[in-house]
């Protein structure tokens, strides 16, 4: 299946539509029930896989004005960074209280945003100076 812009953007706004019905209380507790933490806790921490399309949903959107070359060499940074970044969350963060598997207790928020910053960071590079400058030396 071949990734175009248009479907870049429909999946990162789903998972942010995602995103933000899983740390919803009212869905949690309609689907966990009343008083079942545990549960609606699982959700909660499933939630911060979905954190990262944040910033994906808003490079999408830039990138959809930008010639298809630099939207190609984005969407291949992503989805490296996106391994990563699942990757880093399942083994580094708290896994629901317990510990990590290499580093004990280390926060979910803490791997979700900041993985997400160096994201928008790397991204704002690659896509909004990286190629405008290679583009005005040709």
């Amino acid at each position: 299946m071949k990734m175009t812009k248009k479907k870049a953007f429909l999946i990162s706004l789903v998972a942010v539509i995602t995103w933000f019905l899983l740390r919803s209380d009212e869905l949690l507790t309609f689907l966990c029930g009343k008083g079942k933490l545990s549960c609606q806790d699982n959700f909660y921490y499933f939630s911060y896989y979905f954190l990262l399309f944040m910033p994906i949903l808003l490079f999408s959107i830039l990138t959809y004005f930008i010639k298809e070359e630099v939207f190609k060499v984005w969407l291949k940074f992503t989805y490296w960074y996106f391994l990563i970044y699942i990757l880093a969350i399942l083994f580094l963060s708290d896994m629901g209280g317990g510990g990590g598997y290499l580093i004990g207790h280390m926060d979910s928020k803490f791997f979700a945003v900041t993985l997400s910053g160096l994201y928008v960071i790397i991204s704002f590079f690659l896509v909004l100076l990286l190629f405008p400058l290679k583009a005005s030396k040709k």
